[in-house]
């Protein structure tokens, strides 16, 4: 009877030891394998190759931001420096003044919906001594279709805080600056700059003109590293009349690593092309995290033109202080609006309370899809759309009813002095 015990307790040891190794490998998460090597050895492969291994890394690197949690931590200030070389040359100084912004994110993203706790503070300025707060806690449910977002204002007036419950395509998705290494929907100045790169590499294969054969991949160094530049014509969308050039530069020794991009969008004159945008960035410092490089340090520089001191250029310094690949997991996505926090709901019209659980303190208000609220965000986005046509329509039967009466009127007036 002994060894029979025996038996089965080795018996169920090693099935559980068989079912635990199971779970384990079916929660394990396997992360792309990102290819890496020389800039020689990449610039010894066919044109063709050097695309297709270019593009290959990095839609890998768009794949990390399907499971991924990361802290950053940021710095916004205002220099008035002469730094028309970045980021190919000259170092970004330390701001002058005390007025600074400074903000960190909390991110958690996984699939197409992300949460993220955000702060922003303004440090001692004219309008407030003592400094100002705002604070977010923000979620994307791509599985609802809805944006959620809870707002907190702290400055010297007191203390005030809200809430809105928005259809999730009418944001643009902002996750800590570090998403616009990833995918997104362009809007305003978000630049996506490696998913942009991806499109353009593609656009080459399939061009026509014979252009596909020209090799527009260039060496170029970035702190002294050997890179790969590549320059294509870029365009915002909503700054259609100012196109632009967009060069990036990666760093093929570790894992095809975006190091710096340089955009500069301008406008056609009778004296020339004049410089409307100027958006540049460089990274400082790169770390491997999961056998992944990522960016550790980096700054952006974004002004009106040639960030050559005469007008102050907007800098941001962008720290990583933590990141994970396939850490994240249902539950971190979970949100609720604090207790007290006054909602407005935009996707049905409504009103309510928090009560902190996830419920409705006191009665809630409005009508459902019948008040101003939810027509202002059905009718507000289109409302171009709509109201331009009706507007050139009126105006035209206006037109015509006002010829057609005038010629009634001297008909009837030729016929009154006929006799």
């Amino acid at each position: 009877m002994l060894r029979w015990n025996l038996l089965l307790l080795i018996l169920a040891g090693t099935l559980g030891l068989c079912c635990g190794d199971r779970s384990m490998a079916a929660e394990e998460v396997v992360l792309p394998q990102i290819p890496a090597m020389s800039a020689d050895a990449f610039f010894a492969l066919p044109v063709e190759e050097q695309r297709a291994l270019l593009v290959e890394a990095l839609e890998q690197r768009l794949q990390l931001f399907e499971n991924m949690a990361y802290e950053t931590r940021c710095r916004k200030y205002f220099l008035h420096e002469e730094l028309g070389t970045f980021p190919y040359a000259g170092e970004i100084p330390e701001p002058a003044d005390s007025q600074m912004f400074r903000m960190k994110y909390d991110t958690y993203c996984l699939g197409k919906s992300y949460r993220q706790e955000f702060q922003l503070v303004l440090l001692e300025s004219p309008q407030h001594e003592h400094g100002a707060m705002h604070q977010e806690m923000r979620t994307a449910d791509a599985s609802e279709g809805e944006f959620l977002c809870a707002h907190e204002m702290i400055n010297e007036e007191g203390q005030r805080s809200s809430g809105t419950i928005s259809h999730l395509e009418d944001w643009n998705h902002k996750e800590g600056l570090l998403n616009f290494w990833g995918s997104g929907t362009a809007g305003g100045h978000d630049l996506y700059f490696i998913q942009e790169s991806v499109h353009a590499l593609k656009l080459l294969d399939t061009a026509d003109d014979g252009s596909a054969r020209v090799p527009l991949l260039n060496s170029g160094k970035i702190n002294g590293r050997e890179t790969i530049s590549f320059s294509y014509p870029f365009q915002f969308k909503r700054m259609k009349k100012y196109p632009g050039i967009l060069t990036v530069n990666f760093d093929p020794e570790r894992q095809f690593l975006p190091l710096a991009y340089r955009l500069e969008c301008s406008e056609e004159q009778e004296q020339g092309r004049t410089l409307r945008w100027f958006e540049a960035m460089r990274v400082e410092q790169a770390e491997q995290q999961q056998g992944i490089w990522f960016p550790h340090r980096f700054h952006l520089l974004k002004c009106n033109g040639l960030p050559t001191g005469a007008e102050g250029s907007s800098v941001e310094e962008v720290l990583v202080k933590a990141i994970s690949f396939g850490t994240v997991t249902d539950r971190d996505l979970a949100f609720t609006f604090p207790a007290g926090v006054d909602v407005r709901n935009f996707t049905n019209g409504v009103r309510f309370i928090a009560d902190g659980k996830g419920g409705v303190q006191g009665e809630v208000e409005g009508i459902p899809y019948l008040n101003g609220y939810y027509l202002g965000s059905v009718v507000g986005p289109g409302i171009h759309k709509i109201l331009f046509p009706c507007v050139g329509v009126s105006t035209f039967l206006l037109g015509w009813y006002l010829v057609r009466r005038q010629e009634r009127i001297e008909r009837q007036q030729s016929v009154s002095a006929g006799v």
